[in-house]
């Protein structure tokens, strides 16, 4: 039962640490926050605060799948060369 439960642990401590867990945790706390914001305002702030993280890994996203990688494929078409 032990190993069961260390496998556990570091499957979770394996998606904390991770973009895709990071990710949930901000989305998570976002919505929590926002729905505390019709009891107290201020915490629309931290709210907004906490879709920093989405919104800044949406536009590396976004740079990655439009710019990065397109050049990098056509770099690799391009530098074949015949032996």
């Amino acid at each position: 039962m032990q190993n069961f439960k260390d496998l556990l642990k570091s499957q979770w401590e394996y998606i904390r640490l991770t973009k895709l867990g990071k990710l949930a945790y901000s989305l998570a706390l976002a919505a929590i926050f926002f729905a505390l914001s019709n009891v107290w305002y201020p915490f629309m702030y931290c709210a907004l605060a906490f879709m920093l993280y989405p919104i800044g890994l949406t536009f590396v996203m976004i740079a990655y799948a439009w710019v990065i990688n397109p050049i990098n494929d056509y770099r690799a078409r391009n530098n074949k060369s015949p032996k």
